[in-house]
């Protein structure tokens, strides 16, 4: 009896994840890491590989894509919340992008890939970060003398220390998310 077509997508899908997977773990571990590699650590095949990514640079965007995806999925939820007020929200933000950016680390080791991502950040990410600093600052959460666009600055550089600061052994996740959340209020709280 031939698999459906569902159960063909349920595979391709499964596999693709499997390998976006495989590819986050073993090049934010070795950024030098070839394709056979992540095929390896995927537990497929590189003709299965290949058939979902063509090249690594493809495979890279697709894991760029996904880190866009989910940062922009954290501000989106976070903005929508009428349960918290705006400081919590940013520091919530803060703390996930923390975690977010660590999952996908390999994409800060190269400089150009880095700047690409920051434009693309910015474009997305802006206005509705923007919209969280103003609101808290008019709620009087946070400091009303600060520009919103200095807090902005400060959450890129802050969630980049945490990582930093993560990636490099000098303290744990959950430590690297707390450090940024408390940054951020504390220094740009009311």
């Amino acid at each position: 009896m031939a698999a459906s077509p569902t159960h063909h997508r349920a595979d391709f899908a499964r596999n693709e994840r499997r390998i976006l997977d495989a590819a986050a773990r073993v090049l934010s571990e070795r950024p030098s890491a070839g394709m056979a590699g992540i095929a390896t650590e995927a537990g497929v095949g590189r003709a299965t590989l290949y058939r979902h990514f063509a090249t690594r640079e493809e495979l890279i965007d697709a894991l760029e894509d996904e880190l866009l995806d989910a940062a922009g999925m954290i501000i989106a939820e976070q903005s929508a919340r009428d349960d918290v007020g705006p400081g919590e929200a940013l520091g919530q933000i803060v703390e996930e992008l923390v975690e977010v950016r660590a999952r996908y680390r390999l994409l800060f080791d190269w400089p150009e890939r880095e700047e690409a991502h920051r434009l693309d950040g910015k474009r997305r990410f802006e206005a509705p970060l923007l919209a969280i600093i103003e609101r808290g600052q008019r709620e009087g959460e946070l400091d009303s003398d600060v520009p919103a666009r200095w807090v902005l600055i400060a959450i890129a550089g802050i969630t980049r220390r945490a990582l930093k600061g993560y990636t490099e052994g000098e303290i744990g996740l959950e430590d690297a998310k707390q450090l940024a959340r408390r940054g951020l209020l504390r220094g740009f709280g009311a």
